[in-house]
């Protein structure tokens, strides 16, 4: 990288926190973790299925696919597809116990119904997930 990259890089950062500091201090938590309950269906959609298409999925999927044949494919949009209809079907229940006890994470929502262990060990459960995905992410960029 050169001087002016490393400029860039830093000046966007800096932008980037400076913006999330100013809508931090004027937000409270509600805002934050829910946009204040107004997010219409078709954006959280597109949220979900951009977050789902990352270089991970499309280059693991496809290079597997191709290695051992269309059945891994299959398999990865079924599962998909499948884990999304069992993700409606328990979304009015989530949203409501939410409600109720304003509890606006899985962990808080797993916490309220069976105490304080279980929601650490949601809550670890997930980083680490959400670590494994930015592995991926980070080697499928890699590999490009």
């Amino acid at each position: 990288m050169s001087g002016v990259d490393i400029v860039i890089v830093l000046v966007w950062s800096t932008v980037v926190l400076g913006l999330g500091i100013f809508a931090g201090i004027r937000s409270n938590l509600e805002s934050f973790w829910v946009n204040d309950r107004k997010t219409t269906t078709f954006a959280l959609v597109s949220t979900i299925v951009a977050t789902q298409v990352g270089g991970g999925a499309i280059i693991g999927i496809t290079s597997s696919s191709y290695a051992k044949g269309t059945g891994f494919g299959l398999v990865a949009l079924i599962s998909t597809v499948s884990g999304f209809l069992v993700i409606a079907w328990l979304a009015p229940w989530a949203k409501a116990f939410g409600d109720k006890y304003r509890a606006f994470t899985l962990p808080e929502v797993i916490g309220k119904r069976f105490g304080r262990s279980s929601q650490i060990v949601t809550a670890t459960i997930i980083v680490v997930a959400y670590i494994s995905l930015l592995a991926g992410q980070i080697l499928s960029a890699v590999t490009l």
